[in-house]
This record gives structure tokens, C-alpha cells and sequence, in this order.
């Protein structure tokens, strides 16, 4: 077998992931089922080197354009996105002396066939080994939008716009929450074993766990190294979901018998979660937009065992008027900017914009619109999305309960990161108290 060399391959995932704008996620997951032999060492080394460097990519930037005289921006793909990982390595990777980092540079550029920049690699490297610890990163005082997105390695724009949405302090408490180590939370199934049961059961495959405080059936996993190969995953004992998120289906709480609609319910966390709930009886239609997503929620029935819940595609921006007026509980997670899974997907960051958020907010308020029709005299519409914006949360929450007043706001709450699970996450709770929906 041939010997895979790691620094290249973390390289070309970096280029497709900044460069063409491939999802973080879908380029690592084909990298690591692709090499799934590589030992567990090799695989942590390239998971670290893709996160770490994505994670601050900003911030190594500032470092490179203190050393080299070529701007970041003017270099060649490969030659900057070499010089991030190489950069990321020298100040953040006690365990990687700077001189292998700077020699497997130097080997990777002519190996690309960019010998001619090779020393240009090895100068720059050479030099911010040197110069590392005297270089001065930007200071609040002196202007701090510019001060955080360095320090914390976000685009400005994101961060000016949460000193809009909630001050400076409470700005750079969420950018250092994103940046917050990232726990593994799991939804125990407790339709088929306990919380207590599958805590022992987790330990036999030395895999640790505790409850994850705030909800009723979450667990934090550490000691993960292939998690398909774990016999308790194969056979439905628990769900890979964020604990913010499995607070919907705690807020929605619907007794036994329940009809639940969740509108776009894809991978089907919240779904699944719904099923358990009701205790097999009732039902839960799960929907989406598009054939690959039912897949996914189709996979994790099949996989938790779960009898009382369907998955259907349906786009929730047009109104399906068989269930009008039915549901017990509406579940409308929308699609949103993802700011608050920032530290989980990293790219999110650099493939946001001020004009994503003001389209996906007209998504949010169409499907708003029409899916309200579903909720029954006295049924629960549970509004929730994972950002921490508040155009998208609690404007558009404003904006609801003046347009639809016959629905009344019970509850609403912006979760920030490491809050309850590891993701920024907003919730609000509608409940219809008189009939009078408009179609």
C-alpha cells in the first residue's frame, strides 16, 4: 500500500473547502471514508490540521502578510493555502517542530510543481519561525471590530453584526464560545434503553459519557474513534444531535396520540425525537425538499427502529392542504445563516453574507407564512433555527406575531454557544388560541 502522505491530502481538501467552496463537512467525511485504513493517529492528525486551520484561517492570514512581502491575497491558491496549514502548524502544534513543518512544505510545493516558489515557502516559514512570538496582534483600543475578527478569526461583517445585534461584550463572548472546544452529543433512544443503560453499555466499548445538564436524554461521548464502528450506533441506542437542539422537542412536548408535522426535518433529529416522545403512538411526519434529504431521515427511522413517524418530500413553502388545521405540534426549523454552528462548520463563516441572511429571511417568513395553516385551535408552533442573529430570530418572531395574531407567543429564547450543547441556537414558542388562519 502505498504511503499516503497526510500534509497533502489535509492541502487539497483546504483548496476545495476555500478555494471552489465545497462544504467542510461533506470534504472531510469523502477524505476519511476514502482513507479509512489510515491509522486512528494519521486520521486525528488531518481532522485537526482541517479544523484548526479553517478555524483561524484569518488569523494565520494576519501572521503570513506580517512576513511575506507578497500579500496573502496575491499568492497563488496552492502557495497560500500551503502557507496557511504550514503556519497553523508552526503556532498552534507544540507537537510538529517548525523545521518538519517548513521541510514538508518545501517538499510539497515542488512536489505540486511549484519549485520556484519553494524558496519562498521556506523563507517565509523560516522567518515567522523566527518572528512568531514578536509579531503584535491587533488591540480593542485601537479598533475592535478589526481587533476581533483577528483575535477570533471571523469576517469583519459577521462580527460588526453581532455588536449590532448585542454590544461589544456580548460579542466576544459568542466568538470565543464558537471557538470552544466541540463535545460529541448524542440523544440517547430511550424507546430501547435507558440513559443509565446505555452510559454502561458506552463503557464496555470504552467510550465515556455524562449527561449533558439541561435536557432529559443527552450525553457528551469522548474517547470516539470510528463512530459507525460502535455496536451501540448500529443499533439505534442513540442519535448524533446537538443538546441545543434537542430542546425542541422537549419545548414542544406533545402528549401520547399526537399528530406532528416537523416541515423541514432533514437529517430527522427532531423528528426522531418527537417519535420517542409520543412512545409509539401518534405520528410524526417528517418532510423535506428534496429526495437525498427524506434518504437521511428514512436512514435514521430504519436505524432507531422507530414505527410512529414517515418521511415525505415536500417543499415547505407551499401549502399542502391535507393537513391543514391538524397538527398538535408544527415543528418549523428553517433553513438559516448557521452562525450559531460556526464552530462546528467552520466554513460557514466564509461562506455566509449580509445578503445570504436577507434571502434566507424571506425563505423564513414564506414558510412561516404557510405552514401555520397546520396548527390546529390550542396546537404548538415551535419556530427555531441555528443563529444567533436576530433579523432571523427575534425580528422575524416580531413579525409573526404581527401578522398572525391569532397565534400568542409562550416562550422565546436565544441559546449562545457551550449554553447548553456546543451550537448558538434560538427557539419560540407559538401556541393558536383562536382559528383564523390565512392561506
Amino acid at each position: 500500500m502505498e504511503q499516503i502522505n497526510i500534509r497533502q491530502l489535509v492541502l487539497e481538501s483546504i483548496i476545495e473547502i476555500v478555494e471552489k467552496g465545497q462544504y467542510s463537512h461533506q470534504v472531510e467525511n469523502a477524505v476519511l471514508e476514502k482513507y479509512a485504513y489510515l491509522e486512528k493517529r494519521d486520521r486525528a492528525f488531518y481532522t485537526r490540521m482541517i479544523e484548526g486551520t479553517l478555524g483561524s484561517l484569518i488569523t494565520l492570514d494576519y501572521y503570513i502578510n506580517q512576513i511575506s512581502k507578497t500579500p496573502v491575497k496575491k499568492q497563488k491558491p496552492l502557495i497560500r493555502n500551503l502557507l496557511r496549514i504550514s503556519t497553523y502548524q508552526i503556532l498552534y502544534m507544540d507537537s510538529v517542530p517548525d523545521s518538519a513543518a517548513i521541510n514538508e512544505a518545501v517538499k510539497l510545493a515542488k512536489k505540486r510543481g511549484f519549485s520556484q516558489l519553494s524558496g519562498f515557502v521556506n523563507g517565509v516559514l523560516r522567518n515567522l519561525s523566527r518572528k512568531k512570538d514578536e509579531i503584535v496582534l491587533p488591540k480593542a483600543e485601537d479598533g475592535f471590530v478589526t481587533y476581533a475578527s483577528v483575535r477570533y478569526s471571523y469576517p469583519e461583517w459577521i462580527v460588526e453584526q453581532f455588536v449590532y445585534d448585542y454590544g461589544k461584550t456580548k460579542c466576544e463572548e459568542i466568538l470565543a464560545g464558537l471557538n470552544e472546544a466541540q463535545k460529541m452529543s448524542v440523544r440517547v433512544n430511550t424507546e430501547q434503553i435507558s440513559v443509565k443503560e446505555l452510559v454502561e453499555k458506552l463503557k464496555e466499548e470504552s467510550i465515556n459519557a455524562e449527561p449533558i445538564k439541561g435536557t432529559n436524554s443527552g450525553l457528551f461521548l469522548s474517547g470516539v474513534d470510528r463512530l459507525s464502528d460502535l455496536e451501540s450506533f448500529q443499533s439505534g441506542d442513540f442519535y448524533v444531535q446537538d443538546a441545543s437542539s434537542m430542546l425542541v422537542a422537549e419545548w414542544a412536548n406533545p402528549s401520547e396520540g399526537s399528530y406532528c408535522i416537523d416541515v423541514c426535518a432533514a437529517p430527522g433529529g427532531k423528528s426522531t425525537h418527537l417519535a420517542q416522545m409520543l412512545h409509539g403512538t401518534g405520528h410524526v411526519d417528517a418532510r423535506d425538499l428534496t429526495d437525498y434529504k427524506v434518504s437521511l431521515i428514512q436512514e435514521n427511522i430504519s436505524r432507531l427502529g422507530l414505527q410512529n413517524l414517515s418521511a415525505k418530500q415536500w417543499d415547505a413553502t407551499v401549502l399542502d392542504e391535507d393537513v391543514c388545521n391538524r397538527g398538535d405540534v408544527v415543528i418549523c426549523d428553517v433553513p438559516c445563516s448557521g452562525l450559531g454552528v460556526m464552530g462546528k462548520k467552520k466554513d460557514i463563516r466564509y461562506h455566509a453574507s449580509k445578503e445570504s441572511i436577507e434571502e434566507l429571511n424571506e425563505i423564513q417568513k414564506k414558510i412561516l407564512g404557510t405552514v401555520q395553516n397546520y396548527v390546529k385551535l390550542n396546537g404548538k408552533l415551535i419556530y427555531s433555527t441555528c443563529t444567533v442573529c436576530k433579523k432571523e430570530n427575534e425580528e422575524t418572531v416580531a413579525w409573526f406575531q404581527k401578522q398572525y395574531p391569532d397565534f400568542v407567543l409562550k416562550e422565546a429564547r436565544q441559546v449562545f454557544p457551550h449554553e447548553v450543547g456546543n451550537d448558538g441556537f434560538f427557539l419560540a414558542e407559538f401556541v393558536r388560541e383562536s382559528q383564523g388562519a390565512k392561506v
